[in-house]
């Protein structure tokens, strides 16, 4: 009973928050500076995706550079159970 009591109390009290006029429009213009920096994120990786698939050499240093990667990492592996 205690509980809605201050509850009660709580809802009677008048209680408002002020909020200046340019709230909304501050809230506006962080969302959009928000949506202007993922978008420039995602246009420089559809660069990189283009730049890769537009030359033979680019793909090729790729697929090299991910085996190299998958190599070394069966390599760490198979040490790894040597080692045991």
């Amino acid at each position: 009973m205690k509980n809605q009591e201050l509850y009660g109390a709580w809802k009677k009290n008048d209680r408002e928050v002020e909020i200046s006029e340019t709230f909304a429009g501050r809230v506006m213009n962080e969302i959009y500076a928000y949506e202007q920096r993922q978008s420039r994120v995602l246009l420089y990786i559809q660069r990189l995706v283009e730049l890769a698939a537009g030359r033979p050499l680019v793909k090729t240093a790729l697929v090299a550079a991910g085996a190299l990667v998958g190599i070394v990492r069966i390599a760490f592996v198979v040490c790894l159970f040597l080692r045991t």
